[in-house]
């Protein structure tokens, strides 16, 4: 299954060979196109389909062995054709996890290689862009996370896949003082508790924020308390939502 990419696209392709390989799967929530191809690449390279989803909304993505080295070669790519102004780099685990301040943090200089972009997966039909899809508790939060409203908080989970070569671990609780908005000088505090141990390989990064808090005047809420943890299994059954208005540029 699957759409065949029109002639002249460039496309790149993975196998399922691999012994670090993690092969996700679910459905999406009220889906109402037609089958699809998954992209697992992040921004400004190109498309790489390792994933499909039927017409009936049941999805299976496959995330390959390997995939620093893959990531590193499709910027080494993007980098050559001079378009970008700047080169791509893999961040480390310092420049990924934020709040970090003060915890225990083993291996901060190990890269990371995020698969997708923005936490989701683009979805394409005959070689063009229809939707992004996201595994989340729901369309609501995930909307929130992407762009974020300085009034409208809500508690939710997304989930986030991570490759990496070497452990990292991360433990511990950060607070830190925010403010609301730019418009307003109130502060808050933002714990965020860190249960974090990365192994070399595939791993599943839990996203959730338990607590938000609101202003004095209750004109604008913020998350206040927020758990990244990594994750053996998803939940089953898995919430994907599809959001369409979330393209981002190739």
């Amino acid at each position: 299954m699957g759409c065949k990419p029109d002639a002249g696209r460039e496309v790149n392709t993975v196998s399922d060979n691999d012994t670090h390989s993690m092969t996700l799967s679910g459905s999406i929530s009220k889906w109402n196109k037609p089958e699809g191809d998954i992209n697992i690449m992040g921004y400004f390279v190109a498309p790489q389909f390792s994933g499909t989803i039927d017409s009936k909304g049941h999805l299976e993505i496959l995330l390959p062995d390997d995939f620093n080295n893959l990531t590193a070669s499709a910027f080494a790519k993007a980098d050559s054709s001079e378009t970008l102004g700047y080169a791509l780099e893999i961040p480390n685990a310092q420049e990924t996890f934020a709040n970090t301040d003060g915890l225990v943090f083993d291996g901060a200089t190990v890269e990371l290689a995020l698969a997708g972009k923005n936490y989701g997966f683009q979805v394409f039909q005959r070689s063009e862009y229809v939707t992004t899809i996201y595994p989340t508790t729901s369309a609501e939060f995930i909307k929130q996370v992407i762009t974020p409203s300085v009034n409208k908080a809500i508690t939710g989970t997304y989930y986030y896949f991570i490759y990496s070569e070497k452990p990292v671990g991360i433990k511990g609780n950060n607070s830190t003082q925010q403010l609301f908005s730019n418009e307003n000088d109130e502060s808050y505090d933002l714990s965020t508790v860190y249960e974090v141990s990365i192994k070399p390989g595939w791993n599943t990064l839990k996203h959730e924020v338990k607590e938000i808090t609101s202003s004095t005047d209750a004109k604008y809420s913020a998350s206040s308390r927020v758990l990244i943890s990594t994750v053996h299994d998803l939940p089953e059954p898995m919430l994907w939502v599809s959001l369409a208005s979330q393209k981002t540029a190739l």
